[in-house]
C-alpha cells in the first residue's frame, strides 16, 4: 500500500485545478472556505436546493459503493438536504460529527442513518475500531440501492477518510488489489471534492483502518464464511496483508 510522508502530503494538492469563483449565495451556505466544490462536478439538482454536495465515485463498479460527500445540514438548509436523499434515493447516512439537533424526521424513504460521536474535526478516533464496526454495517447495502451520503461538518477531513476506507475495503473483497494504493484513491477523491482527507494523521488513519480491517477478514476466512459480502475464500488471501510497508 502506498504511504504518504508529511513531505509529499498536503491539505490540497497543487496538481488539480481550483474551483471558478463561488457564487455569492452558495458561500453563504458553507461552513468553512476549505470545502469549496467543483462545481463542474456539481450534481444536477433543482434550482431551489442550496446544500452543498458532490457524488463520487472511484473505480467504477457495480459492486462498488457510490458516495455523496456533503457537509452538515444547516437550519435553512435542512429541507435541501432530504430532498437530496429523496432525489437519489439514498439507502445510507454515515454522519461523522455531533448535533445538539435531535428533532425525527419521518419519511417515506427507508434510511439508514449511523453516527460516530467520537472523532474529532480534523483529527482521527482513538483506533480504528469504532470506524470499522460501521464499515461492517454497510456491507447489506448493495451499491445498486444508491450512493451513501456521507458527511461531517465541512464534508471533507473525517468525510474523505471515511470514503477512502470504505471505497479500499470493498474493492479488496471483489478481489481488486490495485486498490491498495492508498494515495492513488484520495487523489482520485481529492479530483472530485477539495481537500478530501485534510490532514497527514488522517491519512496515516486509513492506513491503519485498511489493514486493521484485511486482517480481521483474513482471520475470518480462515474459520467461517463471511455472509453477506462477497466469498472470501475466492479472493485467496495470502497468510499476510499484502504489500503493505510499515506506517512512517
Amino acid at each position: 500500500m502506498a504511504v504518504a510522508s508529511s513531505a509529499t502530503y498536503s491539505p490540497t494538492d497543487a496538481c488539480f485545478d481550483p474551483p471558478p469563483p463561488l457564487p455569492l449565495s452558495g458561500e453563504q451556505l458553507k461552513h468553512c472556505s476549505e470545502a469549496l466544490a467543483f462545481f463542474k462536478e456539481k450534481l444536477k439538482t433543482p434550482a431551489k436546493i442550496h446544500q452543498e454536495f458532490d457524488r463520487l465515485q472511484v473505480a467504477p463498479g457495480e459492486n462498488v459503493s457510490q458516495f455523496i460527500a456533503t457537509q452538515g445540514p444547516l437550519p435553512e438548509t435542512l429541507e435541501d438536504f432530504w430532498e437530496m436523499i429523496f432525489q437519489y434515493r439514498c439507502p445510507l447516512i454515515v454522519m461523522l460529527t455531533l448535533t445538539d439537533n435531535h428533532e425525527l424526521v419521518k419519511p417515506a424513504l427507508s434510511v439508514l442513518h449511523i453516527q460516530h460521536l467520537e472523532w474529532p474535526d480534523h483529527g482521527v478516533p482513538g483506533d480504528t475500531s469504532a470506524v470499522r464496526e460501521i464499515l461492517k454495517t454497510t456491507y447489506h447495502v448493495p451499491p445498486k440501492d444508491g450512493p451513501i451520503v456521507v458527511h461531517c461538518s465541512a464534508g471533507i477531513g473525517r468525510t474523505g477518510t471515511y470514503c477512502a476506507i470504505h471505497n479500499t475495503i470493498q474493492r479488496v473483497l471483489i478481489g481488486d488489489m490495485s486498490s491498495l494504493d492508498l494515495m492513488k484513491t484520495v487523489a482520485e477523491f481529492r479530483s472530485q471534492r477539495i481537500g478530501m482527507v485534510q490532514t497527514l494523521e488522517q491519512y496515516f488513519f486509513c492506513h491503519d483502518a485498511i489493514v486493521d480491517e484485511i486482517e480481521d477478514l483474513i482471520q475470518k476466512s480462515k474459520s467461517e464464511t463471511h455472509e453477506g459480502i462477497n466469498s472470501l475464500e475466492a479472493l485467496q488471501f495470502p497468510a499476510q496483508v499484502p504489500d503493505v510497508p510499515p506506517r512512517a
